[in-house]
């Protein structure tokens, strides 16, 4: 009876020694950001959604996160048409007919380190950066086609992953916590088309907080 109370007591004291830990992580966490510059906004482009900055040393080198909805020119009627025979042949169903397809909302995240580059001594609150990250992009899709005399609609997950490079400006309102912003970059996919460039553009503005 004794062990048993003991090692109750022991799980318990060393659980909330764990949850004193992750508090104190989280605590450190907040104040760090906190201590930053911080910029939240709105991106149009590639891709279009909610832009969040984070900088360092009094809007110096930032960290960039972007998630939104991909551009859909990306995923035209083309694209999926095209991969069609393919798509079929790995399904053992080689020679089916195309019907068409339809697809969900194209979800992209990506993530960017920025080096910034102050141009006041041209234009006050102007600066250039450039930076590298990642890009994940997923979507899911149905196609519709007949085999063998039979009607089938299938669905798959269409999901890109690569390497980006970015460069771009920025150019903060005199006496107005904000930001425009115009860059352009090229993703290299890693999956699932190897070594297939991306040429991206993006606009927009955030507020300082």
């Amino acid at each position: 009876m004794v062990w048993i109370v003991n090692f109750t007591f022991h799980r318990i004291a060393k659980h909330l020694k764990m949850k004193k830990i992750l508090f104190a992580v989280l605590i450190v966490a907040l104040s760090t950001a906190m201590a930053q510059k911080n910029s939240i906004g709105l991106r149009l482009g590639e891709i279009n959604g909610i832009s969040y900055k984070m900088y360092q040393n009094n809007y110096g080198n930032a960290l960039e996160i972007s998630v939104g909805r991909t551009n859909s020119f990306f995923y035209g009627n083309g694209r999926y048409r095209d991969g069609f025979d393919d798509w079929a042949d790995k399904k053992n169903h080689k020679g089916a007919t195309y019907v068409g397809y339809d697809r969900s909302f194209p979800l992209a995240l990506q993530v960017h380190y920025l080096f910034n580059n102050k141009l006041d001594d041209v234009t006050p609150g102007l600066s250039w950066y450039y930076g590298f990250g990642g890009q994940l992009r997923y979507s899911s899709y149905t196609y519709e086609y007949w085999y063998n005399g039979e009607y089938y609609t299938e669905r798959s997950a269409d999901i890109d992953l690569g390497v980006h490079a970015i460069i771009g400006v920025e150019y903060k309102i005199p006496d107005v916590p904000i930001r425009l912003f115009l860059d352009g970059a090229v993703l290299v996919e890693i999956v699932d088309n190897p070594l297939f460039i991306w040429g991206q553009i993006g606009l927009g503005a955030r507020y300082d907080f």
